[in-house]
């Protein structure tokens, strides 16, 4: 690796430090038609409480999400076995929250992977939200390799948020 690589991943890694450090962690849970979920969510927004105003608005909810999704049973491939497969996912999500429900989206990059071989995967959900914390998301899988792994196309997730964990 050259020095001008490594000077960009270093830079890369400083940046994401920075915005991990700023922002507030949550836990997340979910259950998708594909199987299950568990993730953080690192919300970038600010959240602006307090003030006397006759109606109190939510805040939007923004930020980076780590998790990983596992279909809850094997699958059996083209071989005729059956091999576990896991998901790693890198996020980002938009909550726009107006009065009790408001509109989602996420754009997801998944891993699958049987552990021997794997698919990456681009996922963009949209769907409904109750300020960030309870939310339900359509999403469409589009594998760019070995599709064999990814369990369906269409996927419909319910998620819960757990509201700032301390780390």
């Amino acid at each position: 690796m050259n020095t001008l690589n490594k000077i960009l991943i270093t830079g890369c890694l400083l940046v994401l430090s920075t915005f991990f450090a700023q922002a507030q962690t949550h836990l997340k849970i979910e259950v998708s038609t594909q199987g299950a979920g568990l993730g953080v969510f690192f919300n970038a927004s600010e959240q602006v409480s307090g003030g006397f105003a006759p109606v109190n608005f939510p805040e939007d909810v923004y930020g980076l999400g780590l998790g990983v999704e596992s279909p809850l049973f094997y699958r059996t491939e083209t071989q005729g076995e059956n091999k576990f497969t896991l998901a790693p996912r890198l996020s980002y999500e938009f909550h726009a929250t107006f009065l009790i429900i408001g509109l989602a989206a996420r754009a997801n990059a998944l891993y699958y992977t049987n552990f021997e071989k794997g698919a990456l995967t681009f996922r963009p959900e949209v769907g409904l939200t109750s300020r960030g914390s309870v939310y339900l998301l359509y999403g469409y899988n589009l594998p760019l390799q070995n599709q064999e792994l990814v369990p369906t196309r269409h996927q419909v997730t319910f998620g819960i948020t757990i509201p700032s964990i301390d780390l």
